[in-house]
């Protein structure tokens, strides 16, 4: 799915290899008019970032083929995906001081209080909804 950078509504980019939390806030994000793109994996994560250039991800850390801290750096080492801010998500909380310092601009953990998540997208993404 390719977002159109003339796009009204934002962009978050869903990085989880859980189905049903992808799923979860893709269906809050759209009612609450952002535009979605999912990953299940780091790897996709990477691709479809490059690809989309959404206003925000949420990432996972722990996922399949490319853990989440590893695509955050990756995506920090290059220009056109650098200046994207990500939220990590994750249950293990003990994670939290690793992810911020990967680049982190804020983390949530799991299961997560949905307006503290909406409020954190729509501070990233300059939106008041």
């Amino acid at each position: 799915m390719s977002v159109s950078k003339s796009r009204s509504r934002r962009c978050v980019l869903v990085a989880d290899d859980d189905r049903d939390i992808r799923r979860g806030l893709q269906l809050r994000l759209c009612t609450a008019g952002y535009t979605v793109v999912e990953a299940k994996n780091g790897r996709e994560a990477l691709e479809l970032a490059r690809r989309n250039r959404p206003d925000v991800i949420l990432m996972d850390i722990r996922m399949p083929e490319l853990d989440g801290l590893t695509a955050m750096k990756r995506l920090q080492e290059a220009p056109e995906t650098a200046s994207i801010p990500v939220i990590v998500m994750s249950a293990s909380l003990i994670e939290q001081d690793r992810a911020m310092d990967c680049g982190a601009v804020a983390f949530i953990g799991k299961p997560h209080n949905g307006r503290e998540l909406m409020a954190l997208v729509d501070k990233f993404t300059g939106t008041r909804n």
